[in-house]
């Protein structure tokens, strides 16, 4: 591809929402994770949400079930790529459960099931001030103006956030989120 149709694909998987978990841990993940100054080693988890869980809402689900049934909140970042194009890390938050094990119980908007978990022990929210703050990477060097010029567009946007309440009323839950997702697949 040349620059106008890496640019064209790179703008419709955005607009699609085609992002996705990387199938593999490689080169361009290590990297990014490094870039992100961080040492820790990502790792693959399986969504187990409840019933009641919302999509884009880790941090009132996790903070429900810690209060339920114990455990803490693990900070970190949830990775997402258009392979050999593009990656970037979103704010997330998972549970450690009382015995220690790590599950992510938010589900994801598009059904993906795996997600790649980069722990961060230096967060401690999961809101940005700007969209613009999200670490963001073109993989390709005829994207790299292209990316960069959309983190500038995207600082320039406040995030508002709701009220917790209103958030948790608005957002679909794994429940209905399924029933969705099974009548698009018929």
């Amino acid at each position: 591809m040349n620059l106008n149709e890496d640019i064209i694909f790179l703008e419709k998987q955005f607009v699609n929402g085609n992002l996705s978990t990387p199938k593999i841990i490689d080169s361009d993940v290590t990297n990014f994770c490094t870039y992100l100054g961080n040492t820790n080693k990502p790792y693959y988890l399986k969504t187990e949400p409840f019933h009641w869980s919302r999509v884009n809402c880790c941090d009132l689900n996790v903070k429900k079930v810690v209060r339920e049934q114990g455990g803490r909140v693990v900070f970190g970042y949830k990775i997402w790529s258009i392979p050999k194009l593009y990656i970037e890390a979103s704010l997330h938050c998972i549970w450690e459960n009382p015995n220690g094990d790590l599950i992510d119980i938010t589900p994801n908007e598009d059904g993906e099931e795996t997600v790649l978990f980069l722990p961060e022990p230096r967060l401690n929210t999961v809101r940005l001030q700007r969209e613009g703050e999200k670490p963001r990477l073109a993989l390709k060097e005829t994207l790299v103006e292209y990316v960069d010029l959309f983190i500038k567009q995207q600082l320039a946007v406040g995030c508002v956030y709701p009220s917790d309440e209103d958030i948790w009323k608005n957002n679909i839950s794994y429940k209905r989120l399924r029933k969705k997702l099974n009548k698009k697949r018929r």
